[in-house]
């Protein structure tokens, strides 16, 4: 394995595991203000519910949540 491979190997790795971490928040977030288990969640989307909960707290998510017809999927 070259040195080019085992950086691109490493970032890959470090890229999945922090997608699978916020997928796994957001889920979790999402749980806690709905009650319920979302059915599909986008990457994008997970990303953004996490940081309508850093930006603004739990009352961010929930107005995300509101705002981009989250709850009615």
């Amino acid at each position: 394995m070259t040195l080019e491979a085992l950086i691109c190997h490493l970032g890959d790795s470090a890229e999945a595991d922090l997608n699978g971490e916020v997928l796994s928040a957001a889920r979790f977030m999402i749980r806690e203000v709905t009650g319920e288990e979302p059915r599909a969640l986008s990457g994008k989307d997970a990303f953004a519910i996490v940081k309508a909960k850093t930006d603004k707290g739990w009352d961010g998510v929930r107005d995300y949540l509101s705002e981009t017809g989250f709850n009615s999927q």
